[in-house]
């Protein structure tokens, strides 16, 4: 017959605290000392101070340096070289002007003038005109001719230079495209500021509201996400007037 052992009150309390003794002794055991960890002394002798390290994003801060020892930080988001408008020229010659040195450049300048003036005539396109020179100035007349508005386009067909005039404005599409750089200009260098988005999230975002592939982009390196990280990033073919309007959209 099985007996029950009921141990007194006393003795319960006695043998919890020896197990918790034993328990607290092994913890003691397993922690590390100051001395095997490599820390021999302290700056003040004072009681430590129980706080938490580095427990926000913003705890932690990255700034690049420059190859010239400088602290990379964002100071404005304004182009610290804009380009200069060219002032509208007062003496803009009139459309009669205009019409008639086209008429001197144009071969089937009365096809032309017929286009010009009909409004149910949507293109015409010229003959061959091989010399660059003389498209180009084309071009740039038809441009200045407010009666109508007009824009033109060269192809080369079978080894011809034909050049294609419409009426209205061209296609819609990227008002930056075909832009010309020149000297220096292809390349654009930014401070790029993150907080708490790692680098190729953002320089993926900022590829989509400029409409850049991401290759165009280059950087030292990807900066953690957890942080506010500044980083010089470097784009080809951007430009700056182009990515200022864009920042408003990007979130």
């Amino acid at each position: 017959q099985d007996t029950e052992c009921v141990l007194p009150q006393a003795a319960l309390s006695e043998s919890f605290r020896q197990l918790l003794d034993e328990t607290s002794n092994l913890s003691r055991q397993a922690r590390a000392s100051w001395d095997e960890v490599g820390i021999t002394e302290f700056i003040t002798s004072g009681q430590p101070v129980a706080a938490y390290i580095k427990q926000r994003f913003s705890d932690f801060i990255v700034n690049e340096i420059d190859q010239n020892g400088t602290v990379v930080r964002l100071t404005s988001c304004l182009n610290p070289n804009p380009i200069e408008e060219k002032p509208l020229c007062e003496d803009r010659p009139s459309d009669e002007e205009i019409l008639d040195q086209l008429k001197s450049l144009i071969d089937e300048h009365d096809g032309f003038v017929e286009f010009v003036k009909s409004e149910d005539s949507k293109e015409f396109t010229l003959g061959d005109v091989p010399e660059k020179d003389k498209r180009s100035l084309i071009h740039s007349l038809l441009k200045q001719y407010q009666a109508v508005s007009l824009f033109s386009q060269t192809f080369c067909n079978d080894g011809l230079k034909t050049v294609k005039i419409c009426k209205g404005r061209p296609p819609s599409g990227n008002k930056f495209q075909g832009r010309k750089f020149s000297g220096d200009r292809p390349f654009l260098q930014m401070a790029l500021h993150q907080e708490n988005v790692e680098t190729m999230k953002a320089i993926n975002a900022v590829s989509q509201i400029v409409r850049l592939p991401v290759g165009r982009f280059a950087y030292a390196g990807n900066k953690d996400r957890r942080g506010v990280t500044t980083q010089l990033v470097t784009a080809f073919k951007l430009d700056a007037e182009q990515l200022i309007e864009a920042l408003p959209r990007l979130r």
